[in-house]
Protein backbone atom coordinates (compact mmCIF):
# COMPACT_ATOMS: atom_id res chain seq x y z
CA UNK A 1 0.00 0.00 0.00
CA UNK A 2 1.04 3.37 -0.94
CA UNK A 3 3.17 5.19 2.60
CA UNK A 4 1.49 8.67 1.47
CA UNK A 5 -2.35 7.10 1.73
CA UNK A 6 -1.36 5.15 5.25
CA UNK A 7 -0.01 8.38 6.77
CA UNK A 8 -3.11 11.00 5.23
CA UNK A 9 -5.66 7.88 6.27
CA UNK A 10 -4.07 8.27 9.73
CA UNK A 11 -4.32 11.56 10.06
CA UNK A 12 -6.88 13.03 12.61
CA UNK A 13 -8.38 15.55 10.88
CA UNK A 14 -8.88 13.02 8.13
CA UNK A 15 -11.07 10.81 10.36
CA UNK A 16 -12.67 13.87 11.80
CA UNK A 17 -13.94 15.06 8.28
CA UNK A 18 -15.13 11.61 7.20
CA UNK A 19 -16.49 11.12 10.34
CA UNK A 20 -18.41 14.20 10.29
CA UNK A 21 -19.21 13.97 6.73
CA UNK A 22 -20.93 10.60 6.75
CA UNK A 23 -22.83 11.56 10.44
CA UNK A 24 -26.02 9.92 10.51
CA UNK A 25 -28.95 12.13 10.53
CA UNK A 26 -27.06 15.45 8.56
CA UNK A 27 -27.18 15.90 5.21
CA UNK A 28 -25.35 18.63 3.74
CA UNK A 29 -26.66 19.96 0.94
CA UNK A 30 -24.14 22.51 -1.30
CA UNK A 31 -25.96 25.08 -3.45
CA UNK A 32 -24.02 27.57 -5.79
CA UNK A 33 -25.51 31.26 -5.63
CA UNK A 34 -24.06 32.72 -8.97
CA UNK A 35 -24.08 36.74 -9.06
CA UNK A 36 -24.61 39.21 -11.83
CA UNK A 37 -20.05 39.52 -12.30
CA UNK A 38 -20.36 35.76 -13.10
CA UNK A 39 -18.85 35.21 -9.24
CA UNK A 40 -19.75 32.05 -7.21
CA UNK A 41 -20.67 31.27 -3.82
CA UNK A 42 -20.67 27.79 -2.56
CA UNK A 43 -22.36 27.36 0.46
CA UNK A 44 -23.67 24.24 2.43
CA UNK A 45 -27.60 25.33 3.24
CA UNK A 46 -27.50 23.61 6.70
CA UNK A 47 -25.50 26.50 7.54
CA UNK A 48 -26.90 29.40 6.21
CA UNK A 49 -28.04 31.75 8.87
CA UNK A 50 -29.90 34.18 6.60
CA UNK A 51 -29.41 36.47 3.54
CA UNK A 52 -30.78 40.11 3.43
CA UNK A 53 -31.22 42.87 0.74
CA UNK A 54 -29.04 45.34 -0.02
CA UNK A 55 -30.50 47.48 -3.06
CA UNK A 56 -28.66 45.61 -6.06
CA UNK A 57 -26.62 43.20 -3.54
CA UNK A 58 -27.52 40.00 -1.12
CA UNK A 59 -25.55 40.31 2.08
CA UNK A 60 -25.26 36.07 2.63
CA UNK A 61 -24.50 35.15 6.11
CA UNK A 62 -23.52 31.93 7.30
CA UNK A 63 -21.19 30.01 9.89
CA UNK A 64 -18.30 28.23 9.33
CA UNK A 65 -17.20 26.15 12.53
CA UNK A 66 -17.28 28.66 15.35
CA UNK A 67 -17.83 31.35 13.24
CA UNK A 68 -20.41 33.42 11.17
CA UNK A 69 -19.07 34.49 7.94
CA UNK A 70 -20.61 36.88 5.60
CA UNK A 71 -20.44 38.07 2.15
CA UNK A 72 -21.63 41.06 0.03
CA UNK A 73 -23.02 39.51 -3.52
CA UNK A 74 -23.91 41.45 -6.50
CA UNK A 75 -26.94 39.66 -7.00
CA UNK A 76 -30.86 40.38 -5.91
CA UNK A 77 -33.08 38.79 -3.66
CA UNK A 78 -34.88 37.09 -5.62
CA UNK A 79 -32.13 35.87 -8.02
CA UNK A 80 -31.20 33.43 -4.91
CA UNK A 81 -34.84 32.78 -3.73
CA UNK A 82 -34.81 31.26 -7.36
CA UNK A 83 -31.42 29.61 -7.20
CA UNK A 84 -31.79 28.79 -3.41
CA UNK A 85 -34.74 25.97 -3.47
CA UNK A 86 -35.25 24.22 -0.22
CA UNK A 87 -38.50 24.09 2.12
CA UNK A 88 -35.98 25.46 5.37
CA UNK A 89 -34.86 28.54 3.11
CA UNK A 90 -38.12 30.73 2.93
CA UNK A 91 -38.72 34.53 2.05
CA UNK A 92 -39.51 36.32 5.35
CA UNK A 93 -39.66 39.56 4.42
CA UNK A 94 -39.01 41.87 1.55
CA UNK A 95 -35.55 42.20 2.24
CA UNK A 96 -34.83 38.79 4.28
CA UNK A 97 -34.76 34.70 3.60
CA UNK A 98 -34.09 33.24 6.48
CA UNK A 99 -33.20 29.23 7.37
CA UNK A 100 -36.03 27.94 9.30
CA UNK A 101 -33.53 25.85 11.30
CA UNK A 102 -31.85 28.22 12.53
CA UNK A 103 -32.54 28.33 16.59
CA UNK A 104 -34.26 31.89 16.42
CA UNK A 105 -36.07 33.69 19.20
CA UNK A 106 -39.95 35.24 18.11
CA UNK A 107 -40.22 38.26 19.61
CA UNK A 108 -42.90 40.68 18.71
CA UNK A 109 -46.79 39.74 18.53
CA UNK A 110 -49.26 39.64 14.77
CA UNK A 111 -48.65 43.29 14.95
CA UNK A 112 -45.01 42.84 14.38
CA UNK A 113 -42.88 40.12 14.58
CA UNK A 114 -39.07 39.84 14.59
CA UNK A 115 -36.12 37.40 14.93
CA UNK A 116 -33.20 36.92 17.11
CA UNK A 117 -30.45 34.43 17.45
CA UNK A 118 -27.17 33.70 19.73
CA UNK A 119 -25.78 33.50 16.29
CA UNK A 120 -25.74 36.96 15.40
CA UNK A 121 -26.84 40.52 16.34
CA UNK A 122 -29.20 41.75 13.82
CA UNK A 123 -32.89 41.35 14.20
CA UNK A 124 -34.59 40.04 11.25
CA UNK A 125 -38.11 41.48 10.45
CA UNK A 126 -40.99 39.17 9.61
CA UNK A 127 -43.58 40.97 7.34
CA UNK A 128 -47.27 41.04 8.84
CA UNK A 129 -48.58 39.51 5.74
CA UNK A 130 -46.60 36.14 6.44
CA UNK A 131 -46.01 36.50 10.19
CA UNK A 132 -48.61 33.40 11.30
CA UNK A 133 -47.24 31.08 8.25
CA UNK A 134 -43.08 31.94 9.50
CA UNK A 135 -43.93 31.61 12.98
CA UNK A 136 -45.09 28.25 12.36
CA UNK A 137 -42.81 27.32 10.02
CA UNK A 138 -39.94 28.01 13.03
CA UNK A 139 -41.88 26.29 15.77
CA UNK A 140 -42.31 23.70 14.08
Amino acid sequence: MDPVWNEFRSDPRFIELIEKSFAPGKKDRMVSIKTDTKEELLINLNELLYIEAQENYSRVVWTEGDEVKEKLLRVTLKNIENQVVDDNIVRCHRSFIINTKVGFTILGNSNGYHLRSSLFSDTIPISRSLGKEIVDKIKA
